[in-house]
């Protein structure tokens, strides 16, 4: 009878010690600064079972109608967890998103712009003409550039351009802030008679827009099927009134100048690029009849079959601007057409600065800056190669981009978003005329 009563003892106790270390912990609201445009935050803590994210009930809710995931304390996972950190309260007194760190005289800066796509539609050229506006100051980029860091991507998760996608270098906030340090310098001795400081800084990476198959090295993501968390989310979390610019170009042509700008020591065979695009095309569909066309667009494994040489999807750029839209306001994007910019660079050129709040630049100003330069930065090598690709092949793109093409122009609101097709005679005399061009 001892024994017993012992165990029945020991039993009570075991379930009031589980109670006590699995019950719910009190509500503890944060309200962010109301200067600062960020959603509320709402930490519930709870005792995680394992050292991963997704056994806290931590809640974000912001007018995406996101529910996002916190820890209550610094877990093991290898992505810094940007949703969970306290942004920075940026001075009114700069233009540029800066801020003096606590217990710091030194200022550190973001981008009060991001260049984000797309990808071969004269991405380079353009942000290289824009940083020679004498407001816009160049960063000390990644490898030594001053346009491309891919950090909220790529450099954030630790992730690599080739499947399986892990094992890149891995970078915090702290140094993501770096990359502008020699920009903060240069803005914050530069101020009008009231004391505003109004040069601003930018980044320039054309991954953003396209590379959100990465979701699931993104903590909130950890275990789901489908994700609640992409890039734009994190940098609304940290910069939610940054601007955006986006370069767009025909669909097929720029799938066809991203194939040859990775192929480029491959000798071209028109006949094994309709094989490859045609094997591309039926994985996708596959794809799409099994999980629908967002799905496929943010699949890490489709995006791996496919192979990075033949970036079909990035050409659906209603799909990716979308998830933009879905988390920024429209007013914060500037669209470009890169057939409007490549023959009337000067007027494009005054529309962003002025998009940016800068002051436009007459042609001699152009001149001046040097901001009219002739050679085309980043041209696809091996361009003089290029010849038709067979009208089959064209056919079957045009069909494959085409519903998606048609729906920009109401997600855009602007109808000038359109791509005429041509016949392919008019086709291959326009292809003649730039390979005689070039």
């Amino acid at each position: 009878m001892q024994k017993k009563n012992i165990i029945y003892a020991l039993t009570v106790l075991f379930i009031i010690l589980v109670f006590f270390v699995f019950r719910e912990l009190p509500i503890k609201v944060e309200t962010v600064p109301a200067t600062v445009s960020l959603p509320r935050i709402t930490w519930i803590n709870s005792k995680p079972d394992t050292e991963r994210f997704a056994q806290t009930q931590v809640h974000i809710r912001n007018d995406t109608g996101v529910t996002l995931v916190c820890p209550e304390k610094k877990l093991v996972f290898p992505t810094e967890d940007i949703l969970c950190m306290k942004p920075p309260r940026y001075s009114p007194s700069y233009r540029n998103p800066c801020w003096y760190p606590d217990e710091s005289d030194k200022l550190s800066c973001l981008p009060y712009f991001l260049q984000i796509g797309m990808s071969k539609c004269a991405t380079t050229d353009l942000f290289t003409r824009l940083i020679l506006h004498p407001d816009i100051i160049p960063i000390s980029g990644a490898n030594g550039k001053n346009k491309s860091i891919t950090w909220w991507n790529l450099r954030l998760t630790g992730s690599t351009w080739q499947p399986p996608y892990s094992g890149g270098k891995r970078e915090n906030f702290k140094q993501y802030s770096e990359y502008f340090s020699n920009a903060a310098k240069v803005i914050e001795t530069n101020k009008d008679q009231t004391g505003y400081h109004g040069k601003i800084t930018g980044e320039g990476s054309p991954t953003y827009l396209w590379m959100l198959y990465l979701w699931n090295r993104i903590p909130q993501n950890t275990y789901l099927t489908k994700p609640k968390v992409l890039v734009p989310h994190l940098i609304r979390h940290v910069l939610p009134k940054t601007k955006f610019i986006v370069t767009l170009r025909d669909p097929i042509e720029r799938m066809y100048s991203s194939y040859h700008f990775f192929n480029k020591d491959k000798k071209y065979d028109k006949f094994a690029f309709h094989e490859t695009m045609q094997f591309a095309i039926e994985k996708f569909m596959e794809c799409k009849a099994m999980k629908g066309d967002r799905q496929c667009v943010l699949d890490p494994d489709l995006r791996a079959t496919i192979s990075r040489k033949v970036r079909l999807l990035n050409s659906m750029y209603y799909l990716y601007i979308k998830e933009w839209l879905d988390v920024f306001p429209r007013q914060q994007f500037i669209f470009i057409k890169m057939e409007e910019y490549v023959t009337n660079k000067e007027e494009v050129l005054n529309r962003i600065f002025k998009f940016l709040g800068l002051s436009t630049l007459s042609p001699t100003e152009m001149k001046k800056y040097g901001l009219l330069f002739t050679t085309i930065k980043n041209k696809t090598k091996g361009g003089k190669q290029y010849e038709p690709m067979l009208n089959a092949t064209r056919e079957m793109l045009y069909s494959l981009y085409d519903p998606y093409t048609k729906m920009l122009p109401q997600l855009l609101n602007d109808p000038s978003f359109t791509w005429s097709k041509v016949s392919y005679e008019e086709y291959v005399q326009r292809m003649l005329r730039k390979k005689v061009a070039s």
